[in-house]
């Protein structure tokens, strides 16, 4: 046997991963004018974009819904576009809505009617040949939006959502249709005078789901929102509600998916506080056991502030090993973030079901291309070789396109030659624990122990001012600081070594 055949015969052996191991790519698609994806789901080795697109550069034209297969190294098999038959601008978008493969091996999706103020729901084949459109108009509401739908037993579906009504207050909403799109009961949920919103739904079993998402009394101020849930029967009647208001730091739920010991994963966002650049808002996961008690809370990755661009999630799944991975958009590590730094766009981050960070990415155009904008992936799925999926809109020279990033189940572009697991690993948060909360005259709060000098826990009220500051010696992990004389209210408390917080800051409010 010659010496390059017992090379050959060598690599072969020892690296057989090599061999299965099935190439990433980074692909942004040019299909037609002001195409934009908003999701991807990979099924049968087979990777399903939605999007919208035009097929002219009038301005007039309608937009329209965007379908495009590709295969599993992201080359294009079919490319199909949905006009409204009565020239309706069609639109949906990653940051509500959902794409699921119903048991008729359709595809439902919800869209919005822009010029005709409704809503669709639509159903596609695999061929992307539409089977149903469902419509239904938002009536005397300014605006509606169809967060999640899950299909019934019937074949119909359930749709959560919130509705803007006509005194500008948001409702959470279920709208219940059958399988030919009649409509069942539509229900609000929640008071005229107040807010509520439905951002996710999930189904426990067949006579009950649980909806997630915010209530207020006011959404439009920061510190009147609190993450809910909201246990509702197949009759739309809530039999079961949870308000956060024990964890005023906690703004909502934005994703709900089964845990295997009967209980529910969550994510969501927490407010940090508030700064010169506006409201301070970070990523969480959560867990909750099967009586919706909150067993933890992580917050991840780096915050958002109002004027910065957005830091959220808007896809999670369950993949095979019994992980989880979350889909969204990350700003940089910059504490602010800033939107010169390589470190943003699309943003993917796998955890375990403790909570655990597994790996985590973030990407936006692909070598020779440069960004002008936002890149967001709007949807994640896993392929049969275990390869991850993710896409949405791409911003290139100020125009947005489809964008597709295929990567290996350790989290890297190339398999065959990925020696690390974790990528762009968002840092721990470290979280104060503080107790009691609400609290009158004292606060006790425990942090990580300091090796270092000038640390120091501040206190800042609702406008940002600092109200108490106490300096902490060193190896010092608890604190009991006073809170007399201080009127009641919500004040914000961070550890703080030099300059930079070190822990993240925890809320607390002053007074019963």
């Amino acid at each position: 046997m010659s010496f390059k055949a017992i090379s050959l015969l060598i690599f072969v052996v020892a690296f057989p991963n090599l061999l299965l191991a099935q190439p990433g790519f980074n692909k942004v698609y040019r299909q037609y004018v002001l195409d934009k994806f908003s999701y991807v789901i990979p099924d049968k080795d087979t990777i399903f974009c939605f999007g919208t697109a035009k097929d002219t550069s009038d301005f007039q034209s309608p937009l329209q819904v965007l379908l495009i297969k590709l295969d599993t190294i992201g080359t294009v098999l079919q490319t199909q576009l949905h006009k409204d038959s009565l020239n309706g601008y069609l639109t949906f978008d990653y940051s509500s809505g959902n794409v699921i493969k119903t048991k008729n091996g359709f595809f439902a999706f919800p869209v919005a009617v822009l010029n005709r103020a409704s809503m669709q729901i639509i159903q596609i084949d695999y061929a992307l040949k539409v089977k149903s459109v469902f419509e239904y108009s938002i009536n005397e509401n300014i605006n509606e939006f169809y967060d999640q739908i899950i299909e019934m037993p019937d074949g119909g579906f359930m749709i959560a959502g919130a509705a803007q009504r006509p005194n500008y207050k948001q409702d959470g909403f279920i709208r219940r249709v059958d399988r030919f799109g009649n409509v069942l009961y539509f229900k609000y949920y929640g008071k005229y005078s107040k807010d509520e919103n439905f951002r996710c739904l999930l189904k426990i079993d067949n006579n009950r789901y649980l909806a997630g998402g915010s209530a207020g009394p006011d959404l439009s101020n920061i510190y009147d929102i609190h993450a809910g849930l909201w246990v509702i029967d197949s009759n739309g009647l809530v039999t079961k509600t949870w308000i956060a208001t024990q964890y005023p730091d906690l703004l909502t739920i934005m994703g709900l998916l089964p845990a295997s010991d009967g209980g529910f994963m969550a994510h969501g966002r927490r407010l940090l506080g508030v700064d010169a650049q506006g409201s301070r808002v970070q990523c969480c996961i959560m867990k909750f056991d099967s009586t919706l008690q909150l067993q933890w809370i992580k917050g991840i990755g780096p915050y958002s502030s109002d004027n910065l661009g957005i830091t959220a999630f808007f896809d999670m799944i369950q993949i095979p090993d019994g992980n989880y991975l979350l889909a969204g958009q990350r700003r940089s590590y910059d504490s602010p973030p800033t939107v010169n730094s390589d470190d943003w766009g699309g943003w993917l981050y796998k955890f375990s079901p403790e909570g655990d960070s597994i790996w985590a990415r973030a990407d936006n155009a692909p070598a020779g291309l440069k960004p002008t904008g936002t890149f967001i992936y709007g949807g994640v799925g896993v392929l049969s070789s275990g390869s991850v999926v993710a896409g949405g809109p791409g911003d290139i020279d100020d125009l947005f396109h489809g964008w597709v990033v295929k990567v290996s189940a350790d989290g890297c572009l190339d398999s065959a030659f990925c020696m690390a697991t974790a990528v762009h690993t968002p840092e721990e948060d470290k979280v104060l624990q503080m107790a009691p909360n609400p609290a009158n005259e004292l606060l006790h709060i425990t942090f990580p122990a300091c090796a270092q000098e000038h640390a120091r826990l501040c206190l800042y009220n609702a406008q940002g001012v600092l109200v108490r500051e106490v300096a902490i010696q060193e190896g010092e992990t608890s604190h009991t600081l006073a809170l007399q004389h201080l009127p009641q209210g919500w004040y914000m408390v961070c550890w703080v070594v030099d300059t930079r917080v070190r822990a993240r800051a925890r809320l607390v409010h002053v007074g019963n």
